[in-house]
């Protein structure tokens, strides 16, 4: 079975995408809302980590957010959850301006839109919210959402680079977790100009192990006793036992122990991820897939620490997946707009099928930030239950 078009079918896979992708900005947005103000909400790690501030004690990890918060407030005299609220909204805004326009003028298909449906992307927000939304690493996605676009579309020059080599320094500040992906800003400029230019491999190593550096030798803890009190004073009551709490204190090891069938569930996302991800490059870029699977290992063994460290392994893999997608914005080819396409447009192709059967199973399931890699409900659930 065939339609016909006229015209760039593949035009109107930019249309449908963001259409298909409004329920999971909405949602992103009414829960990033809730999570701020709404009281009922556990707000001890998402409030808690963007609040953790130089006022108390001192330099720090993370602190940069909550003296940020804090300086904001004292200029304007807003409330805590308002410029909370505001400032996790501009960061996904960034996010997906900076995406859509990275690919709004490239040849899409069905087998790439099953890549942004699915737990383990931009399903994650709404199949489970507590885990992804509003997390730090939406800054990390902007940036490299900005960077991608600039790969493409932007005029090179020396301003704008060492702007996103001091706004990786910024979320360093922000969250050091930025430090374990760095090698993916390292091979998208690889993918684009074919060679690795040694210049800036080291600016952008630069720009992520020097914070950290500097945050290791120098930084003190995340709460050094007056945490609470003084974001209190601001406003706002910090549930306690979060991640002012236990930044400092948590031991992993014990953890992993006791919750480890749950995540060796992850091994099962992260290959069936893989396998999901380089099937696309197999149907549209065959002579990109070896290399970016031999890259994509490179940079999961380079975050392995982070996996050791923290416990959060669903947003670490969350992370992974997310930037491997922006990454594939360079690998989609140019849409010719003077080109009339005379042949149908085929619906029922094995890719279509493939990726409509990808789309459909992601409803059936989440992926938890942490403890369980694989839970049965999801979206479907959701749906089911009226649990929005």
């Amino acid at each position: 079975m065939s339609i016909a078009i006229i015209k760039n079918p593949e035009s109107l896979f930019k249309y449908f995408v963001l259409l298909l992708l409004l329920p999971v900005i909405g949602a992103f947005v009414s829960f990033i809302f809730n999570f701020n103000f709404d009281q009922s909400f556990d707000n001890q790690y998402l409030m808690g980590d963007w609040l953790i501030n130089y006022s108390d004690g001192g330099f720090k990890r993370r602190g940069l957010s909550g003296s940020l918060v804090f300086l904001i407030q004292d200029l304007t005299a807003s409330s805590l959850s308002l410029i909370l609220f505001l400032m996790q909204l501009t960061f996904f805004v960034l996010f997906l301006i900076y995406y859509f326009k990275g690919i709004w003028n490239s040849k899409l298909n069905f087998l790439y839109i099953s890549l942004l449906l699915t737990p383990i992307t931009f399903m994650a927000y709404p199949s489970y919210a507590f885990g992804f939304v509003g997390r730090k690493e939406i800054i990390l996605f902007f940036i490299f959402a900005y960077y991608i676009y600039y790969l493409k579309y932007s005029e090179k020059n020396l301003k704008k680079e060492y702007f996103i080599y001091f706004l990786l320094v910024f979320a360093m500040l922000m969250h050091e977790l930025t430090f374990f992906y760095i090698p993916y800003f390292i091979f998208a400029g690889y993918i684009q100009s074919g060679k690795f230019e040694l210049k800036k491999v080291l600016l952008f190593f630069g720009s992520v192990l020097i914070p950290m550096i500097v945050l290791v030798l120098f930084g003190g803890k995340v709460n050094q006793g007056e945490s609470y009190a003084i974001i209190a004073k601001r406003g706002i009551t910090i549930d306690p036992y979060g991640v002012l709490e236990i930044a400092d204190s948590f031991s992993p090891l014990k953890h992993y122990m006791e919750f480890w069938p749950g995540y060796l569930l992850y091994a099962i996302v992260i290959v069936a991820g893989t396998l999901q991800f380089t099937y696309f490059l197999k149907s549209n870029n065959p002579d990109k897939r070896n290399r970016v699977l031999q890259f994509f290992i490179i940079s999961i063994i380079f975050s392995l620490p982070l996996f050791v460290i923290a416990i959060d392994w669903g947003r670490w893999i969350h992370i992974h997946f997310m930037l491997l997608l922006l990454l594939f914005s360079l690998f989609l080819e140019p849409l010719n707009k003077s080109k009339t396409y005379t042949k149908d447009f085929k619906i029922f192709t094995r890719n279509n099928l493939i990726a409509l059967l990808i789309v459909f199973s992601s409803v059936f399931w989440k992926m938890d930030h942490f403890k369980i890699g694989i839970n049965p409900g999801g979206i479907a659930k959701r749906i089911i239950t009226g649990s929005f």
